[in-house]
């Protein structure tokens, strides 16, 4: 007994050490070895903010080699009186594409967390770049003034520079008309829009609102029309504010464009009033960071018009660097001797949304170049061949090009094309006509004599038209001068005739056996 007690403290013993001294783990948020994601370097897009406004912040980042394996994550904080501009979910992507970790934005929350893959085992000297948007937080809007905007980057702080919070620009108390657009952030692909109608409060009348989208991928929800009738105010802060709100939707009739990219709504005389016209309008995919839309409308009332256009900018989050600021340089040669060719104009069209995007027209070096581009697929289309050249071919530039150019340091695409000569038309040669004989010329051969004349005889019945000239009869062969025998001139073959000479045989003899059987 003693024995076995003596062996369990050893055990004991032996196995203590190693309890004790055995690794932790670590919460997956501060990375394995308890690392943090290290911010090398911030910019703001400006250092002022107003109510409702966006701005866009690009940081610079370094993960800590060994601090991270796959399913750790890194978040990022804002400061409080501030949120993202919407929920969103994207990739942070190598300069080759491979995804280094995925990114949730939650927007009530302030928060952006980054889960990382197994690319972090696998390679050292990670750093990339990151761009959000934020705005100020309407259920807890910071004071005016000037505001240190600290992140805390995974519960450590980052300093980001100071951010001056402003007082938002009054509305004109003179205004007619205007038009303005915002991102729907409860949705990825949507933009809203309103008109503002006779905000100074002027008798209008004869009034007819028209609208034109001028990216082909988008397209309007006819479901999300609206018209509010109602009285123009300004609150305190010198914003408009409609009053007394009727819903006339029905009232106003509206028809759309046959490409259905612009509509046109008449709205009742205002005399005093003034009127909202809301609407949505959908984007065919999901728009990029920082991508542009254009808007224009116009307001037709007591007989003048009164333009007004409107951008808006999609801003969300994302991992790479895809702002407008990538190029196209376009190099036109001679297909046979490579000579520089000038006067060469391609259209330049984004392939996601079939938006025209720029022209290029080649110099006298046969070159051009477009720019502020997103990093996308596009084609140029030649529209113009220089002078005694055929058009040629559409050329195409991917995404995966720019990514190439951006990871050798570059923002600009090369491509290079080349135009053939346009073939002469060749001449017709005309066909001399045979020359006549001469009228005394005597004709070579003997002469035939003459025939002599015969009484033809009736022709045979055919059927179809009958040719107005007659042809001329076949010459004989020796086949149809050979006499006919008796038989064949009466139709009757021989064949027949032994099949029947041996039918009245056999009668015979059947008849002769039946006699002999009677004698």
């Amino acid at each position: 007994m003693l024995a076995t007690i003596i062996a369990l403290i050893a055990a004991m013993a032996i196995a203590l050490p190693f309890t004790f001294l055995a690794p932790s783990t670590a919460s997956a948020a501060d990375g394995t070895d308890g690392g943090a994601l290290e911010i090398t370097s911030s910019q703001l897009a400006k250092t002022t903010i107003v109510e409702t406004e966006g701005v866009q912040l690009t940081l610079e980042f370094r993960v800590p080699d060994n601090a991270f394996h796959a399913g750790d994550t890194s978040t990022i904080q804002l400061p409080a009186g501030f949120v993202f501009y919407s929920d969103s979910t994207f990739d942070v992507t190598s300069s080759t594409g491979v995804t280094v970790a995925h990114a949730t934005v939650t927007r009530d929350a302030s928060t952006m967390t980054m889960t990382y893959t197994d690319y972090v085992d696998d390679h050292s000297n990670i750093t990339g770049s990151l761009h959000f948007t934020f705005k100020m937080d309407p259920n807890n809007e910071p004071a005016q003034g000037d505001h240190p905007f600290d992140l805390l980057v995974d519960n450590k702080p980052v300093d980001c520079g100071t951010i001056t919070v402003g007082q938002m620009q009054g509305d004109d108390p003179n205004e007619t008309f205007t038009k303005y657009g915002w991102q729907d952030t409860s949705t990825p692909d949507e933009i809203q829009y309103a008109m503002r109608v006779n905000g100074a409060g002027i008798d209008m009348h004869d009034v007819t609102l028209t609208d034109t989208l001028e990216t082909p991928a988008a397209s309007y929800l006819p479901e999300s029309f609206a018209v509010k009738l109602g009285d123009f105010t300004l609150d305190d802060e010198g914003h408009y504010q409609l009053e007394n709100q009727q819903d006339i939707t029905d009232q106003c009739p509206r028809t759309f464009t046959d490409d259905g990219r612009g509509f046109s709504i008449s709205l009742p005389d205002l005399p005093g009033k003034g009127a909202f016209v809301l609407y949505k309008v959908k984007v065919a995919y999901t728009p990029q960071n920082g991508e542009l839309f254009d808007n224009a409308a116009n307001g037709h009332f007591n007989g003048e018009d009164h333009p007004y256009t409107w951008q808006v900018k999609w801003q969300t989050a994302d991992g790479e660097a895809n702002g407008y600021h990538y190029g196209i340089r376009l190099t036109k040669t001679d297909a046979a001797d490579g000579t520089p060719l000038a006067g060469s104009v391609y259209t330049v069209t984004r392939d996601r949304s079939q938006t025209v995007v720029g022209t290029l027209t080649t110099d006298a070096d046969g070159e051009a170049t477009v720019d502020g581009l997103l990093a996308d697929d596009y084609t140029l289309t030649e529209t113009t061949a220089p002078d005694g050249y055929e058009i040629g071919e559409p050329l195409h530039v991917t995404y995966e090009q720019f990514q190439d150019a951006a990871q050798a340091g570059g923002t600009t695409v090369d491509v290079a094309a080349t135009d053939t000569k346009t073939k002469p038309e060749e001449p017709v040669t005309p066909v001399d006509p045979e020359p006549s004989p001469k009228p005394n010329e005597p004709t070579p051969g003997p002469t035939e004599p003459a025939p002599e004349p015969t009484t033809p005889s009736a022709p045979a019945p055919t059927t179809g038209t009958a040719s107005k000239t007659p042809s001329a009869p076949a010459a004989a062969t020796p086949a149809q001068h050979q006499t006919q025998s008796p038989l064949a001139a009466t139709g009757v073959s021989s064949a027949w005739i032994c099949s029947v000479a041996i039918v009245l045989a056999g009668v015979a003899a059947s008849l002769l056996a039946v006699r002999r059987l009677h004698d």
